[in-house]
This record gives C-alpha cells, sequence and structure tokens, in this order.
C-alpha cells in the first residue's frame, strides 16, 4: 500500500474516534463507514483508466511496428523480430504511464498469417486495498500478407543513352545503366514475388521503350495473324497513308524473253531478231550487249525492234533479254489486264503481293512509296484486281514485291516487321481541350479499332537517301536501306547511333532502327519476366517516347482491349501500379532541332501528328522551344500520367542520371502518400531506388 492511501485512511480513522465519544457523532460514524467503500471504488475506476490507457498505448506502438514488419522485404526472421521490437520502442510512450516488464513478440514471420503481440505489467494503486497490486495488459495485431492483389507494369527506358554509363553526357563509360537496369528490374521482380505468399495475386508486365513499343508477340500469333494492326483487302500491313508495306530489295525477279539479233552502234533498229518478237509489247524493258542502260521496245514487226534509246555498239546475233511486267489499268478501276508476259506464268500474280507503277496504289505527302495489293487473280483470263482503284489509264510497268510479314524471331537485320507499332493519333488530335487522343486516356471499352477511330500501323522505316541522315560512319553510309540497284545489291544499312555509328557500343539496322524488346504482359510467370529483363538492350536513334511507353503501360492493366488483362476498375484488394524509369527527357526526332526526318512512334514528324512538323529538342537535352512537336510530346506525358491516376494507377517514377533532374517525372508520380518519384543520379542510386519501390508496393499490398 502506497505512503497516500495509508494516510489519507489514517485521517478517517481518527476522525472517526473522535466522532464515536460524542452522541452527535453517530450519523457521521455511519457516514464515514459508507464512505471507505466509495473512496475505494473511485481507486478502482482510476487504476482501471491507467490500464485502458496502456492498452491503447501498446495497441497504436504495435499497429505502427506491425506495419514496419509487413512492409519489410529481404529480412530473416531475427532481423524482422529486431525491427519489430525497434518500431515498437520508437512509438510506445513508456512515460507516460508507469508500466514494467514490457514485452513484444510475433509469430512465425514466413507464414501467410503474422500475429504480433504485446503486453506491460501496470502497477496498481487502489486496488491494492482488496489485494490486486498489478495489472497485465496485452495488445495483439495481426497481418495478413499479400491480402491485395498487385498488377504492376514496369515500363523501361531500351534507349541508346542507357549504353552510356554515370559519366553521360560528358563521357560515355561504363558500366552501362542498361546493365544496371537489367539487373535492378530483375531484383523488384524477384522480391516482389519472394514476398508474394499467394503468387497468383501478384501479376507483372514489363514494358521497354525507346522511341515505339514493340507489340508483335503481344498481338500477333504469326506472320499475317496479328490484331488491332491495321492492313489492307488482302491482310497486308499498311502504312498510314494506306499503302502496303513492302521490302524495297525483294522485288520479283520475272521470267526473261530472250532473242538474238544484229545491233548497229548510233540505230535504235535491231534486225534479224529471232524467234520473231511479234509478241512483244511497248514500253517492255530490254537489255543485251550494246543496248544502253533503260532501253525499253518501243515498236515490233516479225523480225525487227525498234528500242527507245540508241545503241552503243554493233554485233551480230547478239543475245537480248527481255523481262518486265506490262499492264492495263482503267482510271477509278481496280482491274488491272496483264499486256506481257501472259499471266500464267507468273507465280507471283497471287493474292497478297504488293505492285507499284504509275497511277497504282494510293497518293499520300508522306514519303511513302505508292503501292496497293493484289486482292484477286484471273491468271487465265490475264487480269488482277488491286485493294485500290487505279489514279490514271494507260499501259505502265508494274512491279511486284513480297508482302511485309511480322518477323516472329524478332532478328536485328530483318527485313520483315519486328513489331513496334506506330500510335493511332491523328494530326492535332491531342490539341484540343480537353485533350481526347487514345495515345494519353482510355476510349470508353477500351483501346480498339472502333473506339480510336484507327489501328496501330506497322512502325518500319521507309529507304533514305545519302544526306537525309545526319549520322555517317567512316565508309559514308547512313540510315540508307540500299536497294537492288545500288551497290552493294540488297545491302540492309539503316545504322546510326548517337549522330556517329563508329563510336556507337550497339548497332541497330534496318527497318527496325530503334525496335526495342518485346513487352510481355501481365503475368504471374517469373522466370518470364526474369528472361525479359535479361533480354533488355538499349536501341540508339529517334528519340525517348515516354509517353508511348506509359500509353502501353496503361493498356497492359486495362481490364479492357487490346489485352484485356486486367481486373476490373475498382476491384476491392486490388492495385494497380505503375514504375517508370527514364535517363532523360520526353522527346523525339532525333538529336537536331530541325530534324524531321527520323522516324517515330508517331510516324515521321513531318506528319504534325505532335502539333508541329518541327522536333524543336536540342541536343543532349533541354526545354523544347514552345509550339514545337517535343513541347507538345512533354505536354503529353503529364497528360497520361493525370488520366492514369485518376483512373486509380498508382505511379512512380525514377529519374536515371540526367533524369534525376527531370520535373516532369516529379510531377508524373502520385498519388500523394503511394506513388513517388526517385531520383538515381548513378547506376548505384537506381538499386535503392528500386528497393525502396518494392518496399512501398509491399506496403500497399498490407492488410490488417
Amino acid at each position: 500500500m502506497t505512503k497516500g492511501v495509508r494516510t489519507m485512511l489514517g485521517s478517517i480513522i481518527a476522525n472517526l474516534r473522535r466522532l464515536a465519544g460524542r452522541r452527535e457523532g453517530n450519523v457521521a460514524i455511519m457516514f464515514g463507514l459508507g464512505a471507505i467503500p466509495l473512496v475505494v471504488g473511485a481507486g478502482i475506476a482510476v487504476d482501471a483508466a491507467r490500464a485502458y490507457g496502456v492498452k491503447t498505448q501498446l495497441e497504436a506502438a504495435l499497429d505502427a511496428s506491425a506495419l514496419a514488419v509487413g512492409s519489410s522485404t529481404g529480412l530473416t526472421s531475427a532481423q524482422l523480430q529486431a525491427r519489430l521490437q525497434n518500431y515498437f520502442n520508437a512509438n510506445y510512450p513508456n512515460a507516460a504511464i508507469p508500466t514494467q516488464n514490457i514485452s513484444v513478440s510475433m509469430t512465425d514471420p514466413t507464414q501467410e498469417v503474422v500475429t504480433v503481440s504485446a503486453s506491460a505489467t501496470v502497477p496498481m494503486t487502489f486496488l491494492e486495498l482488496v489485494g490486486i497490486n498489478n495489472v497485465q495488459v496485452a495488445a495483439s495485431s495481426q497481418i495478413t500478407k499479400g491480402t491485395n492483389a498487385l498488377e504492376l507494369a514496369l515500363v523501361l527506358d531500351n534507349t541508346g543513352s542507357m549504353m552510356c554509363g554515370d559519366g553521360f553526357p560528358s563521357t560515355c563509360n561504363t558500366p552501362s545503366h542498361i546493365s544496371a537496369l537489367k539487373t535492378d528490374g530483375q531484383s523488384i521482380v524477384d522480391t516482389l514475388f519472394a514476398d508474394s505468399v499467394d503468387p497468383t495475386k501478384l501479376k507483372i508486365a514489363v514494358v521497354p521503350y525507346v522511341t515505339a513499343v514493340n507489340v508483335g508477340n503481344a498481338l500477333c500469333s504469326g506472320p499475317k495473324n496479328c490484331s488491332n494492326i491495321a492492313t489492307d483487302c488482302s491482310g497486308d500491313f499498311v502504312t498510314d497513308a494506306g499503302d502496303p508495306i513492302y521490302n524495297p530489295s525483294t522485288a520479283v525477279v520475272l521470267p526473261a524473253a530472250t532473242f538474238t539479233g544484229n545491233t548497229s552502234r548510233y540505230s535504235t533498229t535491231i534486225t534479224n531478231v529471232s524467234p520473231s518478237p511479234s509478241s512483244l509489247p511497248a514500253g517492255i524493258p530490254i537489255s543485251g550487249y550494246g543496248i544502253p542502260n533503260g532501253a525499253t521496245v518501243t515498236s515490233v514487226t516479225a523480225s525487227s525492234i525498234t528500242i527507245s534509246r540508241n545503241a552503243t555498239n554493233s554485233s551480230a546475233g547478239d543475245t537480248l533479254s527481255v523481262t518486265g511486267l506490262l499492264g492495263t489499268t482503267t482510271r477509278g478501276s481496280t482491274t488491272v489486264t496483264i499486256v506481257y508476259p501472259p499471266a500464267s506464268t507468273i507465280a507471283a500474280l497471287a493474292p497478297g503481293e504488293v505492285v507499284t507503277g504509275t497511277g497504282v496504289g494510293v497518293a499520300n505527302s508522306f514519303g511513302y512509296p505508292v503501292s496497293t495489293s493484289i486482292s484477286a487473280a484471273n491468271t487465265g483470263g490475264n487480269t488482277i484486281t488491286l485493294c485500290q482503284p487505279a489514279t490514271a489509264s494507260g499501259t505502265i510497268a508494274l512491279t511486284l514485291y513480297p508482302p511485309v510479314t511480322y518477323d516472329t524471331t524478332n532478328t536485328l537485320t530483318t527485313g520483315n516487321w519486328k513489331g513496334c507499332v506506330v500510335e493511332p493519333t491523328l494530326t492535332g488530335e491531342d490539341l484540343a481541350s480537353p485533350p481526347y487522343g487514345p495515345d494519353i486516356a482510355e476510349p470508353a471499352g477500351g483501346w480498339t479499332t472502333a473506339t480510336m477511330g484507327n489501328s496501330w500501323w506497322p512502325f518500319y522505316w521507309q529507304t533514305g537517301t545519302a544526306g537525309s541522315f545526319n549520322g555517317f560512319n567512316s565508309n559514308g553510309s547512313d540510315n540508307t536501306w540500299y536497294v537492288a540497284s545500288q551497290n552493294p545489291a540488297q545491302q540492309i544499312v539503316y545504322e546510326e547511333l548517337d549522330g556517329n555509328v563508329d563510336t556507337a557500343t550497339y548497332d541497330s539496322y534496318g527497318p527496325n532502327l530503334s525496335c526495342p524488346t518485346p513487352l510481355v504482359r501481365l503475368t504471374n510467370s517469373q522466370s518470364t519476366l526474369d528472361a525479359t529483363m535479361q533480354n533488355m538492350t538499349a536501341w540508339a536513334n529517334s528519340g525517348t517516347a515516354i509517353t508511348v511507353g506509359m500509353i502501353w503501360g496503361w493498356r497492359t492493366l486495362s481490364p479492357n482491349p487490346p489485352f484485356s488483362d486486367g481486373q476490373p476498375y475498382g476491384t476491392p484488394s486490388l492495385i494497380k501500379a505503375v514504375v517508370l524509369e527514364t535517363d532523360g527527357d520526353a522527346e523525339v526526332g532525333g538529336n537536331t532541332q530541325g530534324n524531321t526526318a527520323d522516324f517515330t512512334g508517331y510516324g515521321y514528324i513531318s506528319e504534325g501528328k505532335l502539333g508541329s512538323s518541327t522536333s524543336g529538342q536540342y541536343p543532349p537535352y533541354g526545354t523544347p522551344a514552345a509550339g514545337t512537336a517535343n513541347y507538345y510530346l512533354q505536354q503529353r506525358l503529364t497528360d497520361v500520367c493525370t488520366n492514369m491516376k485518376n483512373a486509380g494507377i498508382v505511379i512512380y517514377t525514377i529519374g536515371l542520371g540526367i533524369g534525376a533532374n527531370n520535373t516532369q517525372l516529379a510531377g508524373c508520380a502520385g498519388p500523394a502518400g503511394q506513388g513517388k518519384f526517385f531520383p538515381a543520379p548513378t547506376a548505384a542510386d537506381l538499386q535503392t531506388a528500386f528497393q525502396q519501390i518494392a518496399i512501398s508496393l509491399n506496403s500497399l499490398r498490407l492488410s490488417k
């Protein structure tokens, strides 16, 4: 019993004794005796309140400690116990109410459900009167690990600058940032799976991006079996001008007819021709000794041929070769009559083949070769049917090409389409208020041809000419696809990196220049995700289209097409999140302000889809001039981030190297209290950023 209690009770007894000697004190005695239980009862209430206060403090400290343990990753059981104790000590106000024997513990932290408990002994004051010296107070909290499902998209920069290390742009030293990204990207995948008790509730997508995103493996099941990719009436892939895409170095070699004849220098007449050339039509190309390049047949008799250019030599019995395909077109008609050679001798006259010629194909102003596809062939009647009507009438020379198909191998030097796509954005559509383009927002019902008004077009560089691009190597080659008429024949060159292919650490090739590793849709296959990380590499040219990467990250999480892999928005106990990493700014179009020749995820800048035909970017990074393509592109990044957060998607952003100063990334992250921007000036900081994001994601998944 405490001294205060003894003093109070002694005073009461002394007063009662004095009252007992006086008759008039009988009432007071009775009152005093009744006061004792009242005083003790009040004391008990005080002790009970003190015990309840300790319990409340234990529960508050325990909740904070449980959250810390539940969000921790990669720690042993002993380390978790120490972390639990440290957080409890930091959050329990030990001096507020005197307590003894404070302890905190938890059950096996490797199990799905972990219970954390705390207890303390509270000394009693008034309850000592009834033999209770202290009261044991306890509290507990339960952690159900991984209760919330997580759908996560990792949107990762695979641009050319990632080839360099921490010294970029002043120096391009090693180790490269792409190497660090491969390691750290795999680390966050492995950490999340290691901490997930129920892997079926964890799905991750990986979206590598450069100027475009490669969706081939996700949308294509075969060379010509791709969903939501623009095609013509024959199923050939087409550009945004509607032309089918073909490889200019793969022109079909037609059967040649051979003759012998006598040529005379400076004469256009070839005499003594055998066999009879009377079936040869005017306009068919002819070659042979003394026949100048580009010569064609202008007229024939039973034994002579008149050509369009004078012979350069005289020769008797020279071998002549006539090769070519002539057809007669009628303006507005899709029917072409084959004049020469007989259609039955041309195996390539089949549906799906691409054909070019004067007046054949869709007129356009974007620099694409004009072409169309054969939709039907009536070789017995010497006619073919085109996908597009002819724009002129006459007998014209035609050239056939096999159509470009999807290259399921995703090789570097292929002449087929690797799988990157051009956004279905139309000219100026995102300049409206509010912005509504399908590259920054989700149309009602998802991204379909009907809701977007367009399909995705294959990302496929067209042939260039010397001087069209700003990066030459020591051999003088630039980003040009050399066709059969050039030397060497059929060579695919298309090499350019940071303006100088000689110093590049990795070469990009051909019409698929700047097309990265294919994206991986939402999956809970850890091995698939790890392999994708290790297969990533840096691809140079055409810029850093962060917006394109982000919108495809959104598409992988959406419950709507083109993938429909995600659960519905607002599903209880579901978190949708994106981690965006980049080492630069949103920019397309190469490193020169006025360069409009680079092909991008929005087509050619000269098409004006980004609001301007000038890129407006200053090397190596900087603020683009107002009203230029990159000015609008950076606005689009802000728009897509806002729209994603409004859809309930949590966004984490990492600015690597120069990107650590990217204020747009800081604004993109959120919402507040969930997503966050992590500046990573060095590769070592990148590792820390991914680790912190893993901890944060696990914290969001914690359910008590």
